[in-house]
């Protein structure tokens, strides 16, 4: 089932899973399952898969899956096929669930329902905000899953997604739900290739379309452009900043040196004058009379 957000994607799932009440109806194998509570639901075989994952954080990989198999009804999953599934739960089976990376949480999202042994596997979104190569072992997932099941231990999944990529490749038929209705059903093949369909009902664009907009986008990039200086009305001289100027100290045992700066000067000529009038009592015999008279 794939369609836009608020379509009602997520209402559907919890009421096929007794967690939200319904009008209508809904049966699994003939028999009428709606206002049966969840617990009851998922005894008749229906796993389900939320959406946002929901581990606990404080139990570790083998905690969840032990829990699970506990109060699950028997069949062909058991914990040690979930880990020859998910190998990489096997590897950090003994990690808490908060120090998972989002694809490790998803993979424990799903092989948790799988011990319930389901007959049908409602999984809500499982791809959401997981990275591109994430996305990829969840779709592979996905696929081995329906590959692997035989008669006996035959599983459907519903499968609720926004990803029209997923979708169609994981899915045999899609239904397009709009505002709570299904609006239209068809193989995932012909949905596949029927783009303007997807852009009317799911507001997407195709990968060629996509690529005929970066193609236009190109050749309106390589039309000569113009270049336009534009000046200041009252002269054309752009004014500079300053340039900058080094300070360095300044003392007395410095001032006459020749590599004195010249914004010290101000202070060297100042020091020079404060020197002339002591040089010139010294050469004038009529100050050092009066001196000594003094």
């Amino acid at each position: 089932v794939v369609g836009r957000n608020g379509m009602g994607k997520t209402t559907l799932c919890n009421a096929i899973t007794g967690l939200v009440s319904a009008r209508g109806s809904v049966k699994l194998a003939g028999r009428e399952i709606l206002g049966m509570s969840p617990n009851m639901i998922t005894e008749l075989g229906i796993g389900y898969v939320p959406q946002g994952r929901r581990v606990w954080p404080s139990l570790t990989v083998d905690e969840h899956l032990r829990l699970a198999a506990k109060s699950a009804r028997q069949g062909a999953w058991t914990v040690e096929r979930i880990y020859s599934l998910f190998p990489r739960l096997a590897d950090r089976r003994r990690n808490g669930g908060a120090e998972l990376s989002g694809g490790e949480q998803q993979m424990l999202a799903i092989g948790r329902a799988l011990l319930f042994n389901p007959r049908v596997l409602v999984m809500d979104e499982p791809t959401e905000g997981l990275a591109p190569v994430i996305v990829e072992q969840v779709t592979a997932t996905l696929k081995q899953l329906a590959h692997t099941t035989s008669e006996a231990t035959g599983i459907a999944v519903l499968l609720i997604e926004q990803n029209i990529g997923v979708a169609v490749d994981a899915a045999d038929r899609v239904a397009v739900m709009v505002n709570g209705r299904i609006a239209r059903e068809m193989s995932a093949r012909e949905l596949a290739a029927d783009t303007e369909l997807q852009q009317r009902l799911l507001g997407v664009h195709a990968a060629a379309e996509e690529a005929k907009a970066e193609a236009r986008v190109v050749i309106e990039d390589e039309a000569p452009s113009h270049v336009l200086t534009v000046r200041r009305a009252h002269g054309d001289a752009i004014p500079r900043s300053p340039p900058t100027q080094t300070v360095r100290s300044f003392t007395r045992w410095n001032a006459m040196q020749p590599e004195v700066p010249l914004h010290d000067r101000a202070v060297r000529n100042s020091l020079a004058e404060a020197k002339a009038p002591e040089s010139a009592s010294a050469t004038d015999p009529t100050s050092n009379a009066r001196s000594a008279r003094v």
